[in-house]
């Protein structure tokens, strides 16, 4: 009698695959997954802050543009550059050594200097200025007469000097004296003098008077 078949070994347990461990791959779609949405939200979460921003930013504009003044309501400059914006007013007639007051004027077109014994004709008009300087001070003195002395001031407010050819003097004035000269100014034809600044080589002050015509 033939001898049982012999029954064949056991088949091996499975073994697990080498390489990385199952859990890895789900933690790693977990992370990838976070990453996507913290992303996204914070895309989203700029995006709505710089909306925001731009229309603050906006709106900042729109009031400021609300509240200038329209062109037409400001009104022209009232006075540009290098343009005098008038003559200086008269209210000082001494200039702390004399007082000075205006006699009146007179326009010529030829003036005859007996002082120097030259006659000159004027290009426009010679203006002569008659005046009168009391002497305010405590000593003796010599009235403003001469070129740097004496300016003369349009009604526009252009200043003129004195004519520097002809000879210009005063004599000294004792205090509480007073003497009678005048100044010559040449100008254009129909120029019209406001008012006239006075100050003496030692004079601490500046007077300034009006013309009379």
């Amino acid at each position: 009698m033939a001898a049982p078949p012999t029954p064949p070994p056991p088949a091996p347990a499975p073994q697990r695959p080498a390489g990385a461990p199952r859990w890895l791959l789900p933690a790693a779609i977990g992370v990838i997954a976070g990453l996507l949405i913290g992303f996204t939200a914070g895309w989203f979460g700029f995006r709505s802050h710089l909306t925001a921003s731009m229309n603050a930013a906006v709106e900042e504009v729109e009031a400021d543009l609300a509240g200038a003044t329209p062109l037409e309501e400001t009104g022209p400059v009232e006075e540009e550059e290098g343009v005098p914006a008038g003559p200086p007013a008269a209210d000082s007639p001494d200039d702390g050594l004399f007082e000075y007051t205006a006699t009146g004027s007179e326009r010529k077109t030829t003036y005859n200097d007996s002082e120097c014994g030259q006659t000159y004709r004027a290009e426009g008009e010679f203006i002569v200025i008659g005046l009168k300087a009391e002497n305010v001070g405590s000593a003796p003195g010599m009235p403003a007469v001469s070129m740097g002395e004496v300016t003369a001031y349009d009604t526009a407010g252009a200043a003129y000097s004195t004519f520097d050819d002809i000879c210009s003097f005063t004599e000294e004035v004792n205090p509480g004296g007073s003497t009678d000269y005048e100044v010559v100014i040449e100008a254009p034809e129909g120029t019209e003098f406001a008012v006239l600044e006075l100050a003496g080589y030692e004079a601490p002050g500046i007077a300034v008077i009006g013309v009379e015509e």
